[in-house]
């Protein structure tokens, strides 16, 4: 019997302090762990600052490449970006 291929997966860590190399990516990695354990494949780790504009660009990027992409963000949404609607299709 053959296996079917895993679905791909991207992790987003939306925060400035890991952007600008203060903070440590903890919580991108535990993300990356637990879809893993759920069987994804996480194909694509990414970084972005805590701007509207950057997150949008890379969220629509990478809609065309990857069924789940999972962004997260500290502690909460900053004022400044609120959370980004999801691409259309």
């Amino acid at each position: 019997m053959e296996k079917s291929p895993k679905t791909q997966a991207a992790v987003v860590t939306v925060s400035d302090g890991v952007a600008n190399g203060v903070r440590d990516d903890a919580s991108g990695r535990a993300v990356k762990a637990l879809l893993e354990e759920a069987g994804f494949d996480v194909a694509r780790t990414e970084i972005v600052p805590d701007e509207r504009k950057a997150i949008e660009k890379l969220l629509r990027s990478l809609s065309e490449r990857f069924p789940w992409s999972c962004p997260r963000e500290g502690p909460g949404w900053a004022r400044a970006t609120s959370p980004p609607k999801p691409p259309e299709r």
